[in-house]
């Protein structure tokens, strides 16, 4: 992939602002592997769903999207190294998501394919055990049930603007468009950063180049290259009206 980090942020932003319909499933006949991509309620709307008036919608996005004095701080650091800082305003208008499975019998999640990171994760069956409500009405991934889990239990914090994603590194078979990636590091999720599953989405799977990775694990995509799983190190999205 020959793309910058800063363009793959930008496609995977205009892939969110217009209807998607496929990233990769089993080989067609022209060769290529098709993953769907389906729409789900953004934040926005569910919070309209919830009964909120418009302006309660608009006070209660506005709080989420106001950076903390540590996100000032990271932006001010940014501009004096000569780093360019873009604000992304539709991030409550994001929909779409893609379905996988991690384990062994399959445990099925709802993730986004973010190329504008590098990190793996899904909620833990152990973050009820830490006090994390976020995740009860989540699909959470729970070890005891798979037979190709390996523990890691490297501790791994992921930086959100509201805070951080916290959990440990574990691996297991991931099943992404019958395609089997075996052991592939992830992340149990334990606690979450305010507002990250606010929407219908269990966890996120990072597209971007795995030396961006918190967790320093070989991304999903690039295990697919290495296991030979996938003919070209190339992927991309399909876009329609």
């Amino acid at each position: 992939m020959a793309q910058s980090t800063a363009s793959l942020t930008a496609f995977w932003l205009f892939i969110c602002l217009f209807p998607s319909s496929i990233l990769a499933q089993t080989p067609d006949s022209d060769g290529l592997i098709r993953i769907p991509i389906r729409r789900m309620k953004s934040i926005r709307e569910k919070l309209i769903a919830q009964g909120l008036s418009r302006q309660q919608v608009h006070d209660r996005l506005e709080k989420m999207r106001t950076p903390t004095p540590k996100d000032r701080l990271a932006v001010d650091a940014a501009l004096s190294a000569n780093i360019s800082v873009e604000n992304l305003a539709k991030l409550f208008d994001l929909a779409y998501y893609g379905d996988l499975a991690i384990g062994t019998p399959p445990q099925q999640f709802k993730v986004l394919f973010d190329t504008g990171s590098s990190d793996f994760w899904v909620p833990s069956q152990k973050c009820v055990a830490a006090g994390s409500t976020e995740c009860f009405s989540h699909s959470r991934y729970d070890s005891r049930l798979s037979s190709t889990f390996r523990a890691n239990n490297t501790p791994i914090a992921i930086r959100y603007v509201k805070g951080n994603t916290t959990g440990f590194l574990s691996q297991d078979t991931v099943i992404l468009a019958g395609l089997k990636v075996k052991q592939q590091f992830f992340v149990e999720s334990t606690k979450f950063a305010d507002g990250v599953l606010d929407s219908d989405f269990d966890g996120i799977m990072g597209m971007a180049y795995t030396n961006l990775a918190v967790s320093k694990a070989t991304t999903v995509f690039e295990n697919m290259a290495l296991q030979k799983l996938v003919p070209h190190s190339v992927f991309s999205f399909f876009l329609t009206a």
